[in-house]
């Protein structure tokens, strides 16, 4: 599994195909930490980073005490029905 969590969208995607482009089993992403983003912007932020790494099965990475941040559970209810490789 690759971590391809990062500080802007753009960067978090192109870490994520990166990671598919090379083989790689799964791709995890953390929400971007130290500014706070709205619940839109967070499923915009993953949904992006999953569609860079499709077909790779796809996790978020909830680590609050580093993002600053909790993300929601209709956040992630949200992203699995956008999103047929979200595993967990």
């Amino acid at each position: 599994m690759v971590h391809a969590g990062a500080q802007s969208t753009a960067e978090t995607a192109a870490i994520a195909a990166h990671a598919r482009d090379i083989g790689a089993r799964a791709v995890a992403v953390i929400a971007p930490p130290y500014y706070r983003l709205d619940d839109e912007s967070v499923l915009e932020h993953l949904a992006t980073a999953a569609a860079a790494c499709t077909p790779t099965p796809f996790y978020v990475y909830e680590f609050a005490d580093r993002s600053g941040y909790a993300v929601p559970v209709e956040v992630l209810s949200r992203l699995a029905d956008r999103v047929d490789t979200f595993v967990a």
